[in-house]
Parts: C-alpha cells; sequence; structure tokens
C-alpha cells in the first residue's frame, strides 16, 4: 500500500547483484527525500521483503539491498 516501498521493491528485485542506496536514489529520480526512502526500505525490511547488506569499501560503507 506505499507507492515509495513498491517502487523500491521493484527496483531492487530487477537488480540480482542488489542495488545502493545511491542507485535506488538514482532509479526514483531523485525526487523522493532520504528520510522517505530510508522509511520505505525499513518498512520493506521489517516485512521482510528486502535484505541489507553492509559493504566496506575503504571509506563509507555502502549498503545494499537485495530482494528476498
Amino acid at each position: 500500500g506505499d507507492q515509495i516501498a513498491d517502487q523500491i521493491l521493484a527496483a531492487v528485485r530487477r537488480a540480482p547483484d542488489g542495488m545502493t542506496l545511491t542507485d535506488l536514489t538514482r532509479q526514483l529520480g531523485g525526487h523522493v527525500k532520504a528520510t522517505r526512502r530510508d522509511y520505505a526500505v525499513g518498512t520493506l525490511e521489517r516485512l521482510g521483503k528486502v535484505t541489507i547488506e553492509v559493504v566496506e569499501t575503504g571509506g563509507r560503507s555502502a549498503k545494499v539491498l537485495h530482494a528476498v
């Protein structure tokens, strides 16, 4: 019932290797605030629709979403 969460889930399902939050923001066209995006991602994680992997990059770590 959450349009942003539905868009995020569809995008992550199309990405077999997962999708970073930066990629996800680009996929959403940059029109969704980070707080709104993060709320929708958290909802999907709580529902067991996505998992979040933290990847160390040598600088700021990246969060990669994977569809379940």
